[in-house]
Order: C-alpha cells, then sequence, then structure tokens
C-alpha cells in the first residue's frame, strides 16, 4: 500500500493538484493507514473505507467527505487494483475525487 500511497502522490503532484489538496489527502490517508493497520494487506481496502468512515461520527460532514474523496481519488489510481464499491454515492456538495488518468506518450 505504501507503494501505492506514493504512487498516487506522485500523480497528484504531475498533475498539478493544489497544495492544499494534496495536504489534506496526505492526511486523510495516513489516518486511514493508521486505522487498518496490518488488516490492509490482507482485508478488502473497500470494506476497511466504509468501516473508517463509518468510525467517523465526531467530524463535520465536511470533512468525511473530504476523507471518502481521498480514499476513492487513491482507487481511482490506474493499477491501484483497489475498489470502493461502498463508497459510491457522494452526498450533495461533496468535494469529487481527483480523477487522474495516464498520458500517452505521442510517438
Amino acid at each position: 500500500m505504501e507503494k501505492t500511497i506514493a504512487a498516487f502522490f506522485s500523480e497528484m503532484n504531475r498533475l498539478g493538484r493544489s497544495k492544499n489538496t494534496i495536504d489534506g489527502y496526505a492526511v486523510d490517508l495516513r489516518q486511514f493507514t493508521r486505522f487498518c493497520g496490518p488488516k490492509l494487506e490482507r482485508e478488502s481496502f473497500s470494506g476497511l473505507a466504509k468501516e473508517f468512515l463509518t468510525g467517523l461520527t465526531e467530524q463535520a460532514p465536511r470533512t468525511v467527505r473530504r476523507k471518502r474523496a481521498a480514499l476513492k481519488s487513491l482507487a481511482n489510481l490506474p493499477d491501484s487494483n483497489l475498489t470502493t464499491s461502498s463508497l459510491r454515492e457522494f452526498p450533495s456538495g461533496s468535494p469529487r475525487p481527483c480523477v487522474i488518468t495516464r498520458q500517452r506518450s505521442s510517438s
């Protein structure tokens, strides 16, 4: 997972995402990986993400939406092999996950 997260932030930087978005997502993903611990290597990313988000009852709705967007953006990384089917629904007005696509090299 560490390599996937490093690749994710490398791609976010390459695409010129804002420093605030990158910093916020870094905090969110650090909290998520700390929450998961070793389970992250053997259990479903989608299930752990849902469990993590469900446990954020003390957080403001906007904060929870950003954390959900961070997790979905990570899962959208090409070749990440992560799924977020249980995170499909976004409340109205929530931040959207960053779309990361590979640029094709021109020959």
